[in-house]
């Protein structure tokens, strides 16, 4: 069996994902550098290297090492986040150069592309060099025109001088040159995979035209990118050896489409901030929720024990640093408290789960993740933003959960709903939808996950993360990872007190939903209301726009003690446009497909009217948008 070594050139200032593949051999480019005490991977300083050039050789100095130092019958090359496709389909979704454009590094990348041992070993035996498909100059340029247009990359008398040199040294590729330079197809990134006597053959040339070029000019002069000629050199030196092979051998070739992944950060898989008495917490949180989390943080902080440590993982994919600053400031000075953010964007990959409601964010889906992103953990406590603390959540998460998959607090509101709809059969109606859509043998049993103490571990044996997906993206749920939720866990959820997730009543058709609910049902949560320990407002209006809620004067006090007082006051008090972030999930008793029906309606014939009376961009659209969207979710 062919020895295959496909080097990927990563950077040291930036940790990324890698493929597990043993042809992929992983290595730091310029890693003496890199000041890491414990470095992730192989570097390129060790043995015959170039190292130190790599603000100039880029990539090179990987392909040097792999020259000098390494053993195999294939040699190949490319980057954290270029590499050929290996899928027998030809992909469109390309950029300018014809590039596959792929948004994550993950499972489903790699599979889509063919990126496994054994399928790139069957097709890489068959060939003398394989490259990438090349793409084209704008029409009317030919190559060398991408140089002369672009001054302060491209240091022109540097790459005058190169090919004056190749020409010198190498005359029999004169022709190669002239074709190349002058045609139109373009064939660049350093991305290639051939066999050991012509790795060999070329990098002998290359490396002394490079260092013969080196000699002459004085790098020190030029800028950034003019500084990485010789990068840019190899570029055009590979594909001008390529087509010498084509037209002076016989030798077997293909070419490749190369995937270009736009994120390849390293999949968050963090290990509990404290030895002892962790307590984890997770947030879900988008940029504009930011000061009503940091509400809640202040209310946690001020209900912790300093017998316990508080691990607080924020989930999110755009927060801002400037707001993650201000976040991290809050628990500066509290030693038991560690505070870290977390994207689940690379986990996710090109998932798009559906958001069919101003009222609803694609955040709320990450609990489901959650204990296959957390690996590391067992046990984590999850609450949504808009909850004001007031008792030390390590109390809740100390509470066993004996054997049960998660706990939560039943949903009252819920309960008033099934027996308003009289359990009627009838599609669409809220019992039917519990029956049929969530499957439920007990509707009653449906909780509220707005405050979830989940048994990780236990989920992970339950049911695989492909197992959870499928069924998230099943349908066009109501109240989407609640609906989910209830629908995979009925039967293996710990029943909460109410007073650990205290819906309040911020509305008439909330109030009476409440009222309908049954005698002990509407007992309990009356009671919670008189010594709530977690205070959820889970509904429209928020306290944040609306003061004299019930229970709104909890927030304020809190959030008086918050840096993001005057984003709070200047949200309430002003009359723009907000994003639909600013309201939380409700639930929407109209079937499913009569849920799509009206989007279609109002998309199709109500919008291009709207338009017309209400001209984007003005006060007055911001204006009763803002109040359709808080009228949409008390309508039910």
């Amino acid at each position: 069996m062919s020895d295959i070594k496909i080097f990927v050139s990563h950077r040291i200032d930036k940790k990324s994902e890698t493929i597990e593949n043993p042809l992929f051999i992983n290595m730091r480019c310029g890693a003496i550098y890199d000041n890491d005490k414990i470095p992730r991977l192989d570097g390129d300083n060790v043995g015959d290297n170039i190292s130190s050039k790599r603000n100039t050789f880029c990539e090179l100095t990987i392909q040097y090492w792999a020259w000098k130092n390494a053993e195999a019958d294939y040699y190949g090359l490319c980057h954290y986040r270029r590499y050929l496709s290996f899928s027998a389909e030809r992909y469109q979704n390309v950029d300018k150069f014809g590039h596959i454009i792929e948004k994550y590094l993950n499972a489903d990348s790699i599979a889509k592309h063919n990126l496994y041992e054994d399928k790139m070993r069957a097709f890489i035996k068959n060939y003398d060099i394989i490259t990438l498909t090349p793409g084209r100059i704008m029409e009317g340029y030919v190559v060398m025109d991408s140089f002369r247009n672009n001054p302060q990359t491209f240091y022109m008398p540097g790459i005058l001088r190169y090919f004056e040199i190749f020409r010198e040294y190498y005359p029999d590729y004169a022709i190669d040159i002239d074709d190349y330079l002058n045609g139109s197809i373009w064939r660049a990134f350093n991305c290639f995979i051939m066999r050991k006597e012509l790795f060999f053959e070329y990098n002998e040339m290359l490396f002394d035209l490079l260092f013969k070029l080196e000699k002459e000019i004085d790098v020190s002069k030029l800028n950034k990118e003019q500084q990485r000629i010789f990068g840019y050199m190899a570029e055009c030196t590979f594909p001008i050896f390529y087509n010498h092979l084509l037209r002076t051998r016989s030798i077997k070739n293909t070419e490749l489409q190369l995937i270009r992944f736009e994120n390849t950060d390293k999949i968050p898989n963090p290990v509990p901030a404290f030895s002892k008495n962790n307590v984890a917490i997770a947030l879900k949180s988008s940029n504009f929720y930011v000061p009503y989390l940091g509400v809640f943080l202040k209310s946690l902080l001020e209900h912790t024990s300093d017998n316990n440590n508080y691990d607080i993982l924020i989930f999110n994919k755009e927060i801002t640093n400037q707001h993650k600053k201000t976040l991290m400031r809050m628990v500066e000075n509290y030693l038991n408290v560690s505070l870290r953010f977390l994207d689940p964007s690379p986990h996710i990959g090109n998932i798009k789960f559906p958001v069919n409601s101003p009222c609803y964010t694609e955040e709320t889906y990450y609990s489901l993740l959650m204990p296959y992103i957390l690996q590391n953990y067992n046990k984590l406590l999850v609450c949504d933003c808009d909850i004001v603390v007031q008792k030390d959540v390590a109390k809740l998460f100390e509470m066993p959960l004996d054997g049960f998959c998660l706990a939560a607090v039943k949903d009252t509101v819920y309960e008033g709903i099934l027996n308003m709809s009289s359990k009627s059969d009838e599609a669409g109606s809220s019992w039917w939808y519990s029956k049929v859509i969530l499957n439920m043998k007990n509707p009653y049993d449906y909780v509220n996950t707005g405050v979830l103490l989940l048994n990780l571990e236990k989920i992970r044996k339950v049911y695989t993360e492909e197992y959870i997906l499928k069924i998230a993206l099943k349908y066009e749920y109501r109240i989407q990872e609640q609906d989910i939720l209830n629908a995979l866990f009925e039967g293996n959820i710990k029943f909460l007190d109410v007073r650990w997730n205290y819906w309040v009543a911020t509305n008439l058709q909330i109030s009476t939903w409440l009222e309908h609910a049954s005698g002990q049902g509407y007992r309990e949560y009356m009671e919670a209301g008189t010594d709530p320990w977690l205070v959820h407002y889970a509904n429209s209006p928020k306290p944040w726009n609306a003061p004299d809620l019930p229970y709104a004067d909890l927030f304020w006090d809190v959030a008086t003690r918050t840096p993001f007082m005057g984003t709070l006051i200047h949200r309430m008090t002003d009359s723009a446009d907000l994003p639909s972030t600013e309201t939380d999930p409700v639930v929407l008793p109209i079937p499913i497909k009569e849920a799509n029906l009206k989007n279609k309606i109002k998309i199709k014939i109500i919008m291009p009217i709207v338009n017309i009376l209400l001209p984007k961009g003005t006060k007055k659209r911001s204006t009763v948008r803002r109040w359709y969207y808080k009228l949409r979710c008390w309508e039910y």
